[in-house]
Order: structure tokens, then C-alpha cells, then sequence
């Protein structure tokens, strides 16, 4: 099985990173990297209000696709806004890929499964 590579994302001050999320806000957003030939799109974003999911973006479509009815209406008072948030998230997703490849090189994952080491093997007497 390929690795997971994930996050909470939360909206916070501009110095704010995937991996330092603000405490206690009432939306989230979820960055999720995969190796390729997981099955899986390879970087999947999804944002949350108070638990409902309202907007999802994937590196397959590489769109920001609104999911919950109000958020469908933001366009209406800001037509540029989906187009903002999809050059965002395709900036997140490049950033994963090549931290994803980082990641690998670290820990001599050039392919095959990832996972936990295998527990030592015991010896013959």
C-alpha cells in the first residue's frame, strides 16, 4: 500500500502552514498527498464548516467544486472567487508533490509499499 501524506488545514494568519493549524476555529481544511498508483487522486483538498463538508478540490479535475448550496452562491457576489481558491490549491498541490518527493528521498522510498519496518527476524541457535 502506497503512504498517505496528510494535514488539517485551517485558515489563519499569513505565516500559517498545514502543519502549524489555529486551535479552535469553526472551519478546517484537509490537504491529503498520495504517491501515484494509489488508486487515488495524488493531492485532495476539502474544507469544512462546523463538520459540513463545502468545498472539495482534487488533482484529477484540479477544480474547486463548491458542495454545499451556499457556498455555490459565493460566485454570485464574488465571480473571480473560485478561480482565486482553485490557483491556491493548485499551488498546494505542487508544494505537496515535491515535499511528498522530499519525503521519499529522506527515507529511501523510491516505490514499493511504505509502511512500518518489519519487526527484526529472529536468529537460528
Amino acid at each position: 500500500m502506497d503512504q498517505l501524506w496528510g494535514s488539517p488545514r485551517q485558515p489563519g494568519p499569513p505565516n500559517h502552514t498545514p502543519f502549524n493549524p489555529v486551535p479552535n476555529w469553526h472551519s478546517q481544511y484537509f490537504y491529503t498527498g498520495v504517491t501515484a498508483g494509489a488508486g487515488l487522486p495524488e493531492f485532495i483538498a476539502t474544507g469544512y464548516v462546523d463538520g459540513e463538508l463545502i468545498d472539495h478540490y482534487d488533482s484529477n479535475t484540479r477544480r474547486a467544486v463548491p458542495r454545499a448550496e451556499w457556498m455555490a452562491r459565493v460566485g454570485e457576489s464574488d465571480p473571480q472567487y473560485w478561480d482565486r481558491n482553485m490557483q491556491i490549491l493548485q499551488g498546494w498541490e505542487a508544494r505537496f508533490r515535491v515535499d511528498l518527493n522530499t519525503l521519499r528521498g529522506r527515507y529511501n522510498q523510491s516505490g514499493g509499499e511504505w509502511g512500518p519496518p518489519s519487526p527484526p527476524r529472529p536468529t537460528s541457535p
